[in-house]
């Protein structure tokens, strides 16, 4: 099976924007708040933009929940074949640099996770444009129904990491704040970090972060098998940045 293609739309949208000023400072690389009520940001060079499949999964600007503001990205999966296709929103760097990915998720229903759902992915481009799978924060439900925030990497030298005590639970009808750094590197100097709700939850060091310079960023919903089959997330308040963000707000300067 041939790895999924970025497509013509996310590698030709070359539009100019952001979504505002946070007065965050100059460490703010890019961000969006969804109040100009559609996608212009993610859509901004050097490319991306939604992700969709075959099997009719949905992205939309929503005000039916909101972070802050009125709107925010309604998620809406299908059931289909493959864990790799589902609704995403795409932000590409051709040139990979380490940084902070900071996203606001909402969902409004407890579904349970049968198998692979994937709400956050950090894929390399290859030469044909096609996209080579690296690293994935995924939903697992555990026995008494909790949703377990994991990481999982394509590369078998990583796999799952081990379980965080407490275990990061992912909260059902509430905003949660999910913050990773990615310092992109082919090679055994690559890191990854991940916040939940501000708690350090994973950090994986001395590891082969991409497979290319060309790195793609992706908040998704993509489920394989989930009960019941067409989950929603929302999305709201995204940034990518040089420092942490933080869920407050506030840029958390290291030492």
């Amino acid at each position: 099976m041939s790895p999924p293609s970025i497509s013509s739309l996310a590698l030709a949208s070359l539009i100019v924007g952001c979504g505002g000023d946070l007065k965050l400072g100059s460490d703010v690389l890019w961000w969006t708040d969804h109040e100009t009520g559609d996608l212009t940001a993610w859509l901004a060079a050097p490319g991306g933009g939604p992700h969709l499949d075959d099997a009719g999964s949905t992205v939309a600007i929503s005000a039916a929940q909101a972070r802050s503001g009125v709107y925010s990205v309604e998620l809406t999966t299908r059931e289909r074949e493959r864990d790799t296709e589902g609704p995403g929103l795409m932000r590409r760097f051709p040139d990979a640099f380490p940084a902070y990915y900071s996203t606001w998720y909402f969902l409004p229903l407890a579904s349970r996770s049968i198998d692979t759902w994937t709400i956050q992915r950090f894929d390399s481009l290859a030469e044909d444009d096609s996209i080579e799978l690296g690293l994935e924060l995924n939903l697992r439900t555990l026995r008494r129904g909790e949703l377990l925030l994991e990481v999982f990497g394509h590369d078998t030298a990583i796999l799952k990491l081990p379980l965080p005590d407490p275990p990061p639970l992912v909260p059902v009808g509430r905003w949660f704040h999910v913050e990773t750094f990615l310092r992109p590197e082919q090679n055994l100097t690559g890191h990854l970090s991940v916040w939940l709700d501000g708690r350090l939850v994973y950090d994986l060091d001395h590891a082969t972060t991409a497979t290319s310079p060309d790195l793609v960023w992706m908040v998704c919903n993509m489920a394989q098998r989930v009960d019941p089959p067409e989950p929603q997330l929302f999305v709201d308040d995204a940034a990518i940045s040089r420092v942490r963000v933080t869920p407050d707000g506030v840029f958390e300067y290291p030492q």
